[in-house]
């Protein structure tokens, strides 16, 4: 089928069309309230399970792709694409960003939302610095910023919530956008500094643009999805929880204006694998290392709030949740082990 995108992908193309798009039907029905044409030519938004692909035709019109490989043309007019079933109308700004040049050095970056009792002096304690493959910068929101400030890479003094602080980060251009590979975790996470090396490294060799360690059984699990599967090296899903999500630098740069639609993030994990398109075999959580989750689910928010927060970003975008495990690495047999149907792919490693 045209169009599902190269493996690496390519955030600068000559054929970009940005922003959101509204998908309707003949008599004006919507089918999908807001779909990326992404630069690879792949389809993002809540369409991704039914659109795989998009292009420019050559009169200006737009050639769309479904899954098993139709194609069909719609016209370009006034007020965007039209076709006789079907239109594609803007639906809002979505700034897809540009990524310059790379930096020199470590190509990994942690950015942690860190407080006064944040456990990540523990991460640093179980490694020496120069065996680390990640820099490390604290969006401190704390009242004690002496106590940490000389003890990383970069110190950025923020109150406020988690994302709402890792919005300012993410909209500015600044050292985030010249890494290879950025994490942001919660700060009450347990996890040996190895491991985050090794987290990268898997995500890396994967090729994973999404990702997360998996949790330890008997702590603090919110979706059982992310639980350690100890049978697995890794698990292909159709979810990564906000607590420590995982990004390659290009889909940071489809995501990123996400981050500022709430105060909690709660809904965002169930966006953001839509806005990338929802890859099969790009997403999914590392089982060959588990975090511990250290603190209960709302110990220190208002829940209610942020659950409300999370049914209206599905609501915005037509989504649903989905908890779904498309196929895996096992650690008895090399490849990936095929679960769902088709969804899944069978491939030697």
């Amino acid at each position: 089928m045209h169009g599902t995108g190269p493996k690496n992908w390519d955030p600068r193309p000559a054929t970009c069309l940005d922003g959101g798009w509204a998908w309707r039907d003949q008599h004006g029905t919507v089918k999908s309230p807001f779909l990326l044409l992404l630069p690879d030519g792949r389809v993002g938004g809540s369409a991704a399970l039914s659109l795989g692909s998009w292009r420019r035709a050559a009169d200006g019109g737009l050639v769309l792709g479904d899954r098993s490989g139709c194609e069909w043309t719609l016209a370009a007019d006034g007020a965007g694409f039209c076709g006789p079933e079907e239109s594609l109308t803007h639906a809002g700004d979505w700034p897809i960003r540009e990524l310059g040049g790379r930096r020199p050095g470590r190509r990994n970056l942690v950015v942690l939302r860190a407080g006064d009792n944040s456990l990540h002096p523990l991460w640093l304690e179980s490694m020496g610095g120069q065996d680390r493959s990640w820099d490390l910068c604290l969006s401190y929101y704390g009242d004690q910023p002496e106590q940490w400030q000389d003890q990383t890479e970069y110190f950025v003094p923020q109150k406020g919530s988690k994302f709402g602080g890792l919005a300012k980060l993410v909209e500015a251009d600044g050292f985030v956008w010249e890494y290879d590979y950025i994490w942001f975790p919660d700060d009450d996470l347990l996890i040996d500094g190895a491991d985050i090396n090794l987290m990268f490294a898997l995500a890396k060799r994967f090729d994973l643009a999404l990702t997360q360690p998996s949790l330890a059984s008997g702590c603090f699990i919110n979706h059982r999805i992310t639980e350690q599967q100890k049978d697995c090296r890794l698990r292909f899903t159709s979810f990564v929880e906000i607590m420590a999500p995982l990004f390659t630098r290009e889909a940071l740069a489809v995501v990123a204006p996400s981050f500022g639609l709430n105060q909690s993030g709660y809904g965002l994990d169930h966006l953001w694998p839509a806005l990338l398109g929802s890859p099969v075999s790009r997403i999914g959580v590392i089982d060959e290392l588990a975090m511990v989750h250290t603190r209960p689910m709302g110990a220190n928010y208002d829940a209610e709030g942020a659950s409300n927060e999370g049914w209206d970003v599905l609501d915005r975008f037509g989504l649903r949740q989905m908890y779904v495990t498309y196929g895996g690495v096992t650690n008895e047999a090399r490849g990936w082990s095929k679960r769902r149907g088709e969804m899944g792919r069978t491939v030697e490693e």
